[in-house]
């Protein structure tokens, strides 16, 4: 029959069903893009670095008004827990100054809220998973006691079911994660200036520029596993990372493989758990996120070698092969190469893409035109007759 399963994000009482099936013979082999997106640290738009450039030096630049003020109480003002960040990001694009001395403020509400899952504790937990039958890395002592304390609450005449180890009493919800420029009202934004516009944008939006060295990190074990080794397995090398659009498996399904944890070794595959025995995840209850090579040297100290992570991306595509070959049989490495096509799940969009942009900033012809025709596509072809780019995406920089 199989049991059911759901991604738990423990560090901040998050969780979510993954997609394509509830039984992980079902969902094991549909990409989980919403589990790439939640993982992956983003980059901040490029134009920033053009809105920061020569920007003050450190210390007091005026004689009177708000940069008279010293910068410990600028970023005091700016990151003062009462104020919402969105409220402190639209003081920060007044001027140069105070942009500088946010930067810090940028990264950590990108992390925080854009890559949700990133840096916790994390876990695919069936719904046979026992609380005392869980080893201490999966679910640690206090986190047990949580859990007997609510099942005590809830059942006070004693119920011996699981459903996921009880995690649903602590109350986890699913995650909001933060999308960039394009979480912003519409309305708010519309009202603005272009060039005031264009500045909370690249202020706040944020982005996956396409390299050759994103990772997923398991920071707790100190592995990785390489995006290119999981294109190189699906036959298409040079497919974008970190999404890897056009390739059957990604970077989610190389943590799948390695962080589900259940009593039960039932995962709905014809050889029962297969030889690799998924549901003993090596990576359950560990922290990883999804970020570069380069900038995961950046925030070590140089030269400790605290940043040297061991590349265990042959294991994990091992273990791939493994399940494939197990449901698959004969027809694996035909599974595995298919041309899987860009993925429609909204999840690869939702972050500030070009496509988004031709709303943030829409050619002036086409906002012209919308309040006279019903739909885009009118607006469109009425474009297109004026010889303008049939792709809306394209305006005019200013």
């Amino acid at each position: 029959m199989g049991q059911y399963w759901n991604f738990y994000n423990f560090s901040r009482r998050q969780y979510m069903s993954p997609h394509g099936g509830s039984k992980f013979g079902e969902f094991f082999f549909v990409k989980q893009a919403h589990l790439v997106r939640w993982l992956a640290r983003p980059y901040p738009r490029p134009e920033l670095a053009h809105y920061l450039k020569d920007a003050p030096p450190p210390g007091i630049t005026a004689k009177k008004g708000l940069l008279s003020l010293p910068d410990e109480l600028l970023v005091a003002i700016i990151e003062d827990e009462d104020t919402h960040w969105l409220d402190s990001a639209c003081l920060a694009v007044t001027c140069k100054k105070l942009l500088s001395l946010s930067r810090p403020m940028f990264v950590h509400y990108r992390d925080f809220g854009s890559a949700c899952f990133a840096r916790c504790r994390i876990a695919c937990v069936g719904d046979c998973a026992l609380i005392d039958e869980a080893p201490d890395h999966v679910f640690p002592p206090g986190l047990k006691e949580e859990l007997r304390a609510a099942t005590a609450v809830r059942y006070p005449g004693g119920d011996e079911r699981s459903g996921y180890a009880r995690l649903m009493l602590l109350k986890y919800r699913p995650p909001d994660p933060w999308q960039g420029a394009w979480t912003l009202s519409q309305t708010y934004l519309y009202s603005l200036p272009e060039r005031d516009r264009r500045l909370v944008v690249a202020a706040t939006g944020v982005c996956f520029p396409e390299r050759a060295d994103w990772v997923l990190v398991n920071t707790s074990k100190k592995e990785l596993v390489r995006a290119g080794a999981l294109a190189a397995l699906a036959r298409r090398p040079g497919d974008a990372q970190p999404f890897l659009p056009d390739s059957p498996v990604d970077l989610g399904t190389a943590l799948m493989a390695r962080f589900a944890w259940s009593s039960s070794d039932d995962l709905a595959l014809p050889d029962a758990a297969g030889p690799v025995r998924a549901h003993e995840g090596k990576w359950a209850g560990d922290r990883c996120c999804i970020t570069t090579l380069e900038r995961l040297q950046e925030e070590f100290v140089p030269g400790s070698g605290d940043w040297a992570c061991k590349d265990v991306s042959d294991e994990v595509v091992a273990d791939i092969v493994a399940l494939y070959k197990v449901e698959f049989g004969e027809d694996w490495e035909r599974e595995l190469a298919r041309h899987h096509g860009p993925f429609k799940d909204e999840f690869y969009s939702a972050w500030d893409s070009e496509h988004r942009d031709s709303s943030f900033f829409p050619d002036p012809r086409y906002v012209e035109y919308l309040h006279m025709f019903p739909t885009r596509v009118n607006a469109a072809r009425k474009l297109k007759e004026m010889g303008a780019s049939a792709r809306l995406g394209r305006y005019p920089s200013s």
